[in-house]
């Protein structure tokens, strides 16, 4: 794809968190051992959009999460993904107010300052977590997951190299895509 091109197919659905959500389900259901290797427990059930009250019989708190998955134990795992919206306090507050489990931020590498300070949390890096998936055992989901892991691999480094300049890198002027353009202001207000 030319570097001055509109997103096109495949990339266009990493643009949004709910279709990057729904391929990361996709993923589980073909393959969740990768999960292993990311937070340490292989899931045997994730769900979309499972509205935060019903987590464990908490309080009533509204919102969803973007995944939540499941051990064979009901360990739960809580992932909030993060392409290019805000992850406002009061939406952290709702997970928080709603699970026990532990709580994942998936996102941008930019975004990695985005739970700093906030012991419940840990994030992982969009490309680290598709990449987990490119030794997958199921061809399908190895080459769905390097797709995507080489893509936000690729505009990772393109935001990074705004606040590191380096010969070649990006500029500012360079961001021709919409969603890149909000990662460097969101970094820039964090």
């Amino acid at each position: 794809m030319p570097q001055d091109s509109a997103l096109r197919g495949f990339e266009r659905i990493l643009t949004t968190e709910v279709q990057v959500s729904n391929l990361l389900q996709e993923l589980t259901d073909l393959d969740p051992t990768p999960w292993g290797e990311i937070i340490g427990m292989v899931p045997v059930t994730s769900d979309r959009e499972r509205p935060l009250a019903r987590l464990k019989g908490k309080r009533s708190v509204s919102g969803s999460i973007d995944l939540l998955l499941t051990s064979l134990s009901g360990d739960e795992v809580a992932i909030e993904v993060k392409v290019a919206h805000e992850f406002s306090r009061d939406q952290r507050a709702r997970y928080e107010a709603s699970s026990n489990g532990i709580l994942i931020l998936v996102g941008m590498a930019a975004d990695s300052t985005l739970v700093n300070g906030y012991p419940r949390w840990s994030f992982r890096s969009l490309a680290n977590v598709f990449n987990a998936w490119s030794g997958s055992r199921d061809e399908g989901a190895a080459q769905l997951a390097r797709m995507a892991a080489r893509s936000l691999r690729r505009w990772d480094s393109i935001v990074g190299s705004v606040f590191r300049p380096t010969v070649g890198g990006a500029k500012l002027s360079d961001l021709n895509e919409k969603f890149l353009a909000k990662l460097v202001s969101r970094r820039l207000k964090h």
